[in-house]
């Protein structure tokens, strides 16, 4: 047993009981791109096994992310209560709660929002996937202001933190890797 494990720690000023975090990870528990009860009873029972820190699910932060109606997203403020009622389950199990925020980029297949998947360029994902839509400057500047929006709602619906999800191929780590990124331009 390592005693730093169970010990205590702050982020940010937030106190933490513990150092275990659950880290965010696709349950697929969603309905119409907001948490359920399933969710929030998913996330409790992980705080009350003793966990101090979870990650949420990625939430999608613009509708051409949406993916799944399975799936997280903070597209307005009619889902900040949503969220409030995935954060108080937590809580009041004992846990603290960061929001994972992202966009898939043109990995999000389009299907909930009936639109083309979006990038940095027209590559697509994979073989025989479709070539995304390559966004235009006012594109890129929807998109900034759509994780601005995302990470506001995130603090009204009192999540304790917020992770901004750069990894895995989706749309901000598209834009950073000459691999699905060909434009020459500023981006």
């Amino acid at each position: 047993m390592t005693p730093k494990v169970l010990s205590p720690i702050a982020i940010g000023g937030l106190s933490i009981k513990n150092r275990v975090f659950l880290p965010g990870h696709t349950t697929n528990f969603g309905r119409n791109n907001l948490p359920t009860q399933r969710n929030a009873q998913y996330l409790a029972q992980r705080a009350r096994g003793g966990v101090g820190l979870i990650f949420s699910e990625a939430i999608r932060i613009h509708p051409t992310s949406a993916g799944r109606p399975l799936t997280m997203g903070i597209f307005a403020d009619s889902a900040i209560d949503s969220y409030a009622m995935l954060t108080q389950s937590v809580h009041d199990a004992g846990a603290a709660i960061f929001a994972q925020i992202m966009h898939a980029g043109r990995q999000a297949n389009g299907d909930s929002s009936h639109t083309a998947a979006w990038s940095a360029s027209d590559i697509p994902w994979t073989l025989g996937g479709q070539v995304p839509h390559v966004m235009s400057h006012a594109d890129i500047n929807q998109m900034v202001k759509a994780f601005g929006a995302a990470a506001v709602r995130m603090r009204k619906a009192n999540f304790d933190g917020l992770e901004i999800h750069l990894g895995h191929g989706h749309l901000i780590q598209q834009f950073l890797s000459p691999i699905s990124n060909i434009r020459t331009d500023s981006y």
